[in-house]
């Protein structure tokens, strides 16, 4: 079953506002089987509203419309949907008398403008809104359902979830979508692609999508199956073909976070861990304590942005940095194990680079990273070239030195 978003609001098409209302719904749509096949967004004009609704209906059975449904000059979609089925508007006295209670509730005067969101389309349904004035209303016509709600996300997500839902779910049995996400780290979008030619040919277009991040790429897998069961197992082939030729580069799904999976793998090795960062500031520290739990395993940090605290705190001597610089694989690996030394930890984690945009050599050019990690047998480093700006450098290095921790842990 076809379904058409018209998101409408001249905030959105200016960009003023972030239109999250179509994510959630799609999302939540796909839960029950329901195929989003297209997104639209207009401005606050009649004529264009018109035409966005007059087309969903042509080319999808469903049509799910967010916004314009305020008391103000500016929302027409109310009106504008009521000329298309051609439908005059009606007032609807249980809606007045929620708008009426609404403002009691905040002891204030109902503007006489709020009477016009109790007016709704002959032949539709209207659901009162829990936390705003601007109703839920569905009309369902020779097989086709309409639904309008407030622009507000707050406001959009109960109604949507309690009255829309439901009817779309009806209307989309026999169809399960299920989705899963697989995060990969250390490869290009390119570079998937190429690995996973032979395994791609079993796999239909709309079931594999490249989402690539400046720190990563995910894997976004849509499975359309005839049940829950067939879903399931056609997701789990796809996940275990794709990790069979991805390995380690795989670090989670879904909701999984790379310093969470690196906190378990450290808790499960009985690993504890400290870091010296340099043109990160922190970030890899930052991101190690989002996890709850994390000082069971990390006991504490440097932030070494100078050489005066390279030296002073992590013990890296000057004859290493007037040699190699600051930005050096040598000098890496002094950071770590000063830090590691320094907070007694059984391994040490470090980075140091050049975030720009200033601070470039002829021989080391802005977003050149080294990192490295130490442990009492052995130590390893990177050396990397990253792109973008610089906070872009910094979140790839800090995502670097975490996969890198990851991968190690793996292995021992």
């Amino acid at each position: 079953m076809k379904v058409e978003i018209i998101s409408i609001g001249d905030e959105l098409v200016f960009g003023a506002v972030l239109d999250t209302n179509s994510a959630y719904i799609s999302a939540r749509l796909a839960e029950v089987g329901a195929d989003v096949r297209h997104k639209t967004t207009v401005g606050d004009d009649p004529g264009e509203i018109e035409d966005a609704v007059r087309r969903a209906l042509g080319r999808t059975s469903v049509v799910i419309v967010t916004g314009g449904l305020g008391p103000t000059r500016d929302d027409l979609t109310k009106r504008t949907i009521s000329q298309v089925f051609n439908r005059s508007l009606v007032l609807n006295e249980k809606i007045l008398e929620r708008v009426k209670e609404h403002f009691e509730k905040r002891n204030l005067e109902m503007p006489a403008v709020n009477t016009g969101q109790a007016m709704i389309p002959e032949r539709s349904k209207a659901f009162p809104n829990p936390l705003g004035t601007a109703p839920a209303i569905v009309i369902e016509e020779a097989g086709l359902l309409l639904a309008m709600l407030p622009g507000v996300p707050s406001e959009m997500k109960p109604l949507f979830d309690k009255h829309v839902l439901p009817l779309v779910a009806e209307k989309a049995k026999g169809t399960v979508i299920m989705n899963r996400t697989v995060h990969t780290a250390g490869l290009t979008e390119s570079g998937i692609e190429e690995m996973l030619r032979g395994t791609l040919r079993g796999v239909a277009r709309r079931e594999l999508a490249y989402l690539p991040r400046h720190t990563g790429v995910d894997l976004r897998l849509t499975v359309r199956a005839a049940s829950t069961d067939k879903a399931v197992r056609r997701t789990r082939e796809l996940e275990e073909a794709i990790e069979s030729v991805l390995g380690d580069a795989v670090w989670g799904k879904d909701e999984d976070t790379l310093e969470q999976v690196v906190g378990l793998l450290l808790t499960m090795k009985r690993k504890s861990i400290s870091v010296a960062e340099s043109c990160t500031g922190g970030l890899v520290m930052d991101m190690i304590t989002n996890v709850s739990g994390s000082s069971s395993y990390f006991l504490g940090g440097v932030v070494a942005y100078s050489n005066e605290v390279k030296m002073n705190k992590l013990k890296v001597s000057k004859s290493a940095l007037d040699r190699y610089g600051a930005v050096s694989e040598e000098v890496a690996v002094s950071m770590a194990r000063g830090v590691r030394k320094f907070a007694s930890s059984d391994l040490g984690l470090s980075v140091t680079g050049i975030a720009g945009p200033t601070g470039s050599t002829e021989t080391k050019p802005v977003g050149l990273v080294c990192m490295a990690l130490t442990w009492e047998e052995d130590c390893m480093s990177e050396r990397h070239n990253f792109l973008g700006t610089r906070r872009d450098i910094k979140e790839q290095s800090a995502v670097h030195c975490l996969d890198m921790l990851r991968r190690h842990l793996l292995k021992r």
